[in-house]
């Protein structure tokens, strides 16, 4: 199940990425200062969006793993007394 959230995050990562970078290509090629604008609110609002989207779940995964770890941590200790 890991596996398949971090491929869905790498994705979703890499379309973000993509989505910005075409905002800034948006923001040099268009003609008007307005539409530059809009280029550039609109397309980072929305890479930053797909970057974050998956992330969240990630970063909750490996605070759930630092808890396990701190738990086998204090039964080691108990266990060398």
């Amino acid at each position: 199940m890991s596996v398949i959230r971090f491929i869905l995050t790498a994705v979703f990562m890499l379309v973000g990425l993509f989505v910005c970078c075409v905002g800034v290509y948006g923001v040099f090629k268009l003609k008007y200062a307005a539409n530059r604008m809009h280029a550039a609110a609109l397309n980072d609002t929305l890479g930053v969006s797909f970057c974050l989207m998956f992330l969240k779940e990630d970063i909750e995964e490996l605070e759930q793993l630092e808890h396990e770890l701190r738990d086998m941590k204090k039964e080691w200790e108990t266990w060398q007394r």
